[in-house]
């Protein structure tokens, strides 16, 4: 299965719209674009974000808080029995009015050494169930380690 695969009838509209206009009021007067990216497991997550201005300056910017809260509601929205809920997403925001949104639910969300430990692994299957089928390779071993 595609990690890629079409699940825009799964998203919700609503929760995106609200996400959009937010964040669109809290960025700088001069921005071009946003990449604001996404990453959970159980109760650990990560919302890392960058702004580039209209000299393609980038730098890092702080989303405000109810920001994170609309994407943590975004994913339980967005959330499947058996398939688990995404893991992490990635939303690049113009200043064109572009909007493009991408899932990811299998792949390594990217957490290099600040991996969640093996007790958000656990969480995450406790809040999002997914079936065996839906369990990838790197988040069998995160539930597996040893701490």
């Amino acid at each position: 299965m595609s990690s890629h695969e079409d699940l825009r009838a799964f998203d919700d509209r609503e929760t995106i719209e609200r996400l959009v206009s937010l964040l669109r009021t809290h960025l700088p007067s001069d921005w071009k674009r946003l990449v604001q990216k996404y990453r959970a497991l159980g109760s650990v997550s990560q919302a890392p974000a960058m702004v580039w201005n209209r000299d393609n300056a980038g730098c890092l910017w702080r989303p405000p808080g109810e920001a994170v809260q609309l994407l943590e509601q975004l994913r339980h929205n967005m959330y499947r029995p058996e398939r688990g809920a995404w893991l992490s997403m990635d939303l690049v925001l113009r200043s064109s009015n572009t909007v493009d949104i991408s899932y990811f639910w299998h792949e390594d969300a990217g957490w290099g050494d600040q991996r969640p430990g093996r007790t958000a692994f656990h969480e995450e299957l406790e809040i999002h169930p997914r079936s065996g089928g839906f369990i990838p390779d790197w988040f069998q071993t995160g539930l597996e380690q040893v701490r």
